[in-house]
């Protein structure tokens, strides 16, 4: 599983995902490892959090466990627990639809279609004069 690159998120805040299709070790599952969110670089800015030297060291992406998922499924993960999709060594496909529930100070000051404000107000960005 070291090929996989592992990574997590940058915000306390969460993600499900629904699963569309069926997910096995051949067809690239989810892989998590846990208590990964406790690490004391786990709510660093960093995507990457694989490449941390407290990770290399303790060795933690050998503690990685496989969460293979039926059709209809749902994944929901802390964004700090580390997480990465398998390899598919199919020729098949493995959809599943990812939701992510963020804060609205999270929310990019460029509008994004794929981000949604489902509920709040956007954070006033400053000016009032015409853009």
């Amino acid at each position: 599983m070291r090929t996989a690159t592992f990574c997590n998120g940058r915000a306390p805040w969460s993600r499900s995902s629904s699963i569309l299709e069926e997910t096995t070790l051949e067809n690239g599952c989810t892989f998590v490892i846990p208590g990964s969110h406790l690490l004391p670089s786990a709510s660093s800015a960093s995507l990457r959090l694989a490449e941390d030297e407290t990770v290399k060291r303790m060795d933690v992406l050998d503690q990685a466990v496989p969460v293979p998922m039926p059709a209809g499924g749902l994944l929901a993960l802390d964004s700090f627990v580390m997480h990465a999709a398998g390899t598919n060594k199919t020729t098949g496909t493995r959809m599943s639809m990812t939701a992510g529930y963020h804060s609205v100070d999270e929310l990019s000051r460029v509008e994004n279609p794929s981000r949604v404000l489902v509920r709040g107000t956007r954070i006033y960005l400053g000016n009032d004069a015409a853009r």
